[in-house]
């Protein structure tokens, strides 16, 4: 799923380049659009998703003034867990960023993961 993003100006460092630590949001970004467009039901105070792993490569450098996007795939689906492939990409396609992150279920009153239900597996593999 690609989602478009908004460079602001504090996103920017000396160089003019987007900050590391930027891109970590951005991807943030991307998993909660994919998460409300395919799963909008997940109560995030209740039984939910939570990231427990993410690894990332920065690319290319971002240059303020440039549109980009998160583009957002699901890659595997375990029993407690979903991992996710992401990518940050300029408009004219050229990879910025790649992102792997790891979701794991949480229930959030007992404080422990649980078997993801059928129903949500489904729904997560749209794409």
């Amino acid at each position: 799923m690609k989602h478009p993003l908004q460079l602001r100006f504090s996103d920017i460092d000396r160089l003019g380049h987007v900050t590391n630590s930027v891109y970590s949001q951005f991807l943030d970004i991307g998993r909660l659009a994919y998460i409300e467009t395919y799963l909008p039901e997940l109560d995030f105070n209740a039984r939910t998703l939570v990231l427990v792993r993410i690894e990332s490569d920065f690319v290319h450098p971002s240059l303020y003034g440039e549109q980009l996007y998160v583009d957002t795939k699901v890659e595997r689906i375990g029993t407690k867990s979903v991992s996710m492939r992401q990518e940050i990409i300029s408009a004219q396609g050229e990879v910025k960023c790649r992102s792997l992150s790891i979701m794991s279920t949480l229930d959030q009153q007992t404080g422990k993961s649980f078997i993801l239900p059928e129903e949500w597996k489904d729904k997560l593999q749209r794409e």
